[in-house]
């Protein structure tokens, strides 16, 4: 009798190969926070802001600004900017991430995520300099 075990956040297999894929576009109204939560935990995100407007960088963070910690995420500036007509590729593991709009008008950006085959309930908090201190 075989016993399949999930592949946990360590399984160096999972991050070598190539991931699932995730792909979405938003439009982002100005003053508004969006939430991505993935299927699996990611291995590589590729955020694109294809606004054509001048001075409309999408924020990019890893916790909610309305979160316990939330305010220190814009005033010690835990994001970053991707400004319009940019790519920012991150390799990371997560599980969600977010996103803000404190320009002067709507953002249209698209996410594409490599997830591996790790379920988001193995993952761990993000917490820690950088993130929300």
């Amino acid at each position: 009798m075989s016993i399949y075990k999930r592949p946990g956040l360590r399984h160096m297999g999972s991050y070598q190969v190539s991931g699932y894929p995730f792909l979405r576009t938003y439009d982002l109204a100005q003053n508004v926070e969006q939430k991505v939560e993935f299927i699996n935990v990611t291995k590589q995100i590729v955020i694109s802001n294809s606004t054509t407007a001048t001075n409309r960088d999408l924020r990019v963070h890893f916790l909610s600004t309305g979160s316990v910690s939330g305010g220190q995420i814009i005033t010690n500036k835990h994001f970053y900017n991707v400004p319009n007509n940019s790519t920012l590729t991150i390799d990371a593991k997560c599980k969600e991430i977010y996103f803000s709009n404190a320009s002067g008008g709507s953002i249209i950006f698209s996410v594409f995520a490599s997830q591996t085959h790790v379920m988001t309930g193995s993952m761990y908090a993000l917490t820690g300099s950088g993130i929300d201190e």
